[in-house]
């Protein structure tokens, strides 16, 4: 209860920053936790943080960036994206006051892009580039898995990547050459390096075309045949989360050991006509059963026990890709794409459920069309055997500050795709899922946006996690208000409703189960302010429900503060109390981290975490980063379970990172 008032008297310190400051000097120096916590509340599912990531450490240069690279921005529409375009084709952007007078830029959503955007001139960025990143993190307490000899390999994770890129100078106008290498190491691993992953692409502006070697990923419509394994799903960027615009053949940089391609890719435009072909041989993790087949898929990219090495690059896919892509008119655009995968041995996935096979089929064909103010979007896919999936929606903006949405889906149970990554219920395969999703956002007032959505979905048939098929529905009303240009009230209220499976005993006394209806609400609040040139805050207190087939509670108290510093450094604090009935009511809190990743923790039960982040600029060019972080439990002798177990009630891990960027 003391630590509750500590973190309370926190909460209301804040509000004493209140005072307006020059509009001007509006620059959070929080990290981007709000973008991330609008996406999901279960961190098992958060993978936009690898999106995010990817758009902060490699921002988009308005003056540069094709339509499609603009509208990969969280919050950015075709009408945005469409005024950026006119307005640059006149003379370039290179003021924040020359984008906020443009249609559909308002403060808001400006204070949402400034991180992902820069305004770069023809003369920026020329001639030769390198970064290079090293990163290791240790947690201090040994898990069971280092006591019990379980985890041979070193205590702690390890990543370094380099990346060479090479822009047209005025002498060599043609060259524009980008490479990249990474390796990883998770913590209890073998050696060194556990993960590597490289890439080579060269663009030829004279024909039109790029070459990529190495690994990739390939984007394409709306998810269905072809996407990288991230995306943002229901969020409060209500206009914008719900429709993709693939940017075709993208270089693979992130540290997943999940989905991507390796091999080679070629993209060239032909008389209007985009053409993409490319091909790929790489190993696949999965668990094999006694008869030589792949049953599921094992994507965690954690190789430590025995058991897990034994799934590490069990199988391999051959594939083949190609699309075709027709813009008739600026307004309208198809495309045709298709994938053809083989594997050298059988594969079978529960969650499908179709028969063991040793290749796949999978097509499809995606459209836009931009008219005014109106915009719709679909896809249609096609397995071998016949089964279809859809994914069509449109966006009408009533007027400059009122815009609404619906979008449609309807995934078969047995839609054999593995490179899939559609919106949905939980964004992920297109599979086994039919829904109707409702949406609309609205700038009521000066400084007050209002927005919500309501989800209705069906799993058809029963699944992994439910052995019978169910339903529910989920709706989230969001309001913010900024009381000037350094102070911002994020309210957001959610409900979900959903039939959920649950293990009961029968008559007996013997272990069954039944399908029950539950509830979960969440109500959320939060501050953020900027007090200061170089000083952010932000609280938050959030509240969770539980009801119906059980009755739960959740407690979530948090504050920070990001200053810039002497000395050219950067420092941000955090803490939080939590309390929870059970892991059922968990809470989840995106935190900042070392620059290129988040944290999302659980958190359940009752206890503290704080966390110190600082940066340090030593020179142009060299920043080094250190993280610090504790979670103290209320009434317990161990944390975690299984492997993972920590003994005792506390539980530190340190963090250090060094970028150089030539």
């Amino acid at each position: 209860m003391i630590k509750a008032c500590v973190v309370a008297i926190l909460l209301a310190c804040s509000t004493r920053f209140a005072q307006a400051q020059d509009d001007s000097t509006w620059q959070s120096v929080l990290p981007l936790e709000t973008t991330l916590e609008s996406e999901t509340t279960d961190g098992e599912n958060a993978q936009t943080v690898e999106l995010v990531s990817s758009l902060l450490e490699h921002p988009i240069d308005i003056n540069r960036g094709s339509r499609e690279e603009l509208m990969q921005i969280p919050g950015i529409d075709a009408e945005v994206a469409n005024a950026i375009l006119g307005e640059r084709a006149r003379h370039p952007i290179v003021s924040r006051e020359q984008l906020l007078s443009m249609p559909g830029m308002t403060k808001r959503l400006y204070r949402s892009i400034h991180k992902f955007i820069t305004m770069g001139n023809e003369h920026d960025g020329q001639g030769l580039s390198i970064a290079l990143r090293t990163r290791a993190v240790r947690k201090l307490e040994p898990s069971r898995g280092y006591l019990d000899g379980a985890y041979g390999g070193p205590d702690y994770d390890q990543l370094n990547r380099l990346e060479i890129s090479s822009s047209p100078t005025a002498e060599n106008p043609f060259q524009q050459i980008q490479a990249g290498i990474l390796t990883t190491k998770d913590a209890g691993e073998f050696g060194l390096i556990n993960f590597l992953t490289g890439y080579v692409s060269v663009e030829l502006p004279f024909v039109r075309a790029k070459v990529l070697a190495g690994d990739y990923v390939f984007e394409s419509g709306q998810g269905l045949v072809s996407w990288r394994s991230a995306g943002f799903g229901k969020s409060t960027e209500l206009m914008t989360s719900i429709r993709k615009v693939g940017q075709g053949v993208r270089p693979y940089r992130s540290s997943s050991e999940g989905m991507f391609l390796r091999g080679a890719a070629l993209t060239t435009e032909v008389a209007g006509v985009g053409i993409s072909v490319g091909y790929s041989r790489a190993p696949m993790s999965a668990t094999i059963d006694s008869q030589g087949t792949a049953t599921s898929l094992y994507t965690s990219g954690l190789f430590r026990t025995a058991s897990e090495q034994e799934k590490r690059n069990a199988f391999s896919e051959e594939l083949l890709l190609a699309r075709i892509a027709f813009h008739p008119w600026n307004a309208v655009q198809f495309g045709f794409t298709g994938l053809r995968s083989s594997f050298d041995k059988p594969l079978t996935l529960s969650s499908m459920g179709a028969a063991p096979t040793t290749s796949t089929t999978v097509a499809g064909i995606d459209g836009q069309v931009l008219l005014g103010s109106f915009e719709s979007f679909a896809e249609v896919g096609l397995d071998r055997i016949g089964n279809r999936a859809f994914l069509g929606g449109m966006i009408v903006h009533l007027s400059s500050d009122l815009s609404a949405a619906i979008v449609a889906r309807d995934f078969p149970l047995s839609f054999e795709n593995l490179h899939g990554f559609a919106f949905g219920r939980n964004v992920g395969a297109p599979r086994n899922e039919r829904g109707v999703y409702i949406t609309f956002a609205a700038n009521v007032y000066r400084g007050l946006f209002v927005g919500g959505y309501l989800d209705r979905y069906v799993v058809p048939n029963p699944s992994v996690q439910t052995p019978v098929p169910t339903e529910g529905t989920d709706t989230k009303f969001s309001l913010v208000y900024s009381f000037s240009a350094q102070s911002e009230l994020n309210i957001h209220v959610r409900n979900e409703r959903m039939l959920h499976w649950h293990a009961v005993p029968d008559q007996f006394g013997r272990a069954a189960g039944e399908l029950g209806e539950r509830f979960q609400r969440t109500f959320r609040v939060e501050l953020d302010q900027h007090p200061a040139r170089g000083l952010s805050t932000s609280s938050r207190i959030e509240l969770t429900d539980l009801s119906g087939d059980i009755r739960e509670r959740g407690l979530l108290l948090s504050q920070a503060i990001s200053a810039r510093l002497p000395f050219r450094i950067t420092a941000t604090a955090r803490v939080m109390f939590f309390r929870t009935d059970s892991y059922e009511s968990r809470v989840y809190a995106f935190e900042s981290d070392l620059p290129g990743t988040f944290s999302n923790p659980a958190m359940f039960g009752e206890g503290i975490r704080w966390s110190l982040l600082a940066t340090v600029r030593m020179y142009r060019g060299f920043n080094c980063s250190i993280k610090f972080s504790q979670t103290t439990m209320e009434a317990v002798r161990a944390i975690g379970s299984g492997l993972d177990q920590v003994a005792g009630d506390s539980q530190r891990t340190l963090g250090i990172q060094v970028d150089i960027n030539l």
